[in-house]
């Protein structure tokens, strides 16, 4: 168990979605003043998520953040003054369009962001209101966005394909025998499944930017409350989970906090970060 030190961590790095943003409310405001203060003070907040860069840099410009951000489960690091990326590392082309023909031929629903852009066949509510909640750019394809990605050579941060409890493990091993042993393939949250080129995380991209930012992981603390924030939980010096989190994840988290409804990521900052 480690030890937990008060107003000790210097660098914090939050997931976004169900940990410091809900769908319900965006984030508390006593959040977001306990995050002022520990900038203040001279700490280092940066946000790591899953969502598309330009997706997630939009948010940083609503709430007033300002450095790094990293995307896509760690395939991207981004520079949200400059806009500069400093590190990407994407599925590649043939294997993007390996997996999108095998969602074509098997009428799986499948998303892939070319150049930061949503880009989707046959485009549907469901899609718009994602785009929309988002802040995304959506490109609807004519045809095949395999055919798509053949034409323009395209690759992708990420491939999410769109799955259930029904389907789940079928879909596991077929996209895994699709691309061996050389992609990461997690269940990000319950409904999907993402695909990642070889080494690509949560944990290996803050250790990253701890290494670019001069910081020691030591004093980082990451918050997190599904299974694709493990690698992060797992390399913090303090690792947070939110109570609403999954049940694997507060099993190796050093410290559960309160909800994101209720704001645990300002209550364990304000707890664990200098002053």
């Amino acid at each position: 168990m480690k030890c937990l030190k008060e107003n000790y961590y210097d660098i914090a790095i939050s997931d976004f979605d169900g940990t410091l943003f809900s769908s319900k409310n965006g984030i508390p405001e006593h959040v977001l003043n306990t995050i002022r203060r520990f900038t203040d003070a001279g700490g280092i907040f940066c946000i790591c998520t899953g969502r598309m860069t330009s997706s997630i840099v939009k948010f940083y410009k609503q709430y007033g953040f300002t450095g790094y951000t990293v995307s896509f489960n760690g395939a991207e690091i981004c520079n949200t003054d400059t806009g500069e990326k400093v590190y990407k590392e994407h599925v590649d082309n043939a294997t993007c369009i390996k997996l999108l023909r095998y969602a074509e031929e098997n009428k799986k629903r499948v998303q892939v962001y070319p150049n930061d852009i949503l880009t989707v066949s046959s485009l549907n509510d469901d899609y718009r209101a994602y785009a929309k909640r988002c802040h995304v750019e959506i490109c609807d394809v004519e045809g095949s966005v395999g055919d798509l990605f053949v034409e323009k050579g395209y690759t992708s941060g990420k491939v999410l394909f769109y799955t259930d409890d029904s389907t789940r493990q079928k879909m596991l091993k077929d996209i895994k025998d699709i691309v061996g042993e050389n992609y990461e393939v997690i269940c990000s949250n319950p409904e999907h499944i993402d695909i990642m080129a070889k080494g690509v995380s949560k944990g290996n991209a803050v250790l990253k930017l701890c290494e670019m930012l001069g910081k020691s992981s030591d004093k980082l603390i990451c918050f997190g409350d599904e299974s694709n924030d493990a690698s992060m939980i797992e390399v913090a010096g303090l690792g947070a989970v939110t109570s609403n989190g999954s049940e694997y994840l507060k099993s190796i988290a050093d410290i559960i906090i309160p909800s994101c409804e209720e704001g645990g990521v300002g209550f364990a900052l304000d707890k664990f970060g200098i002053k």
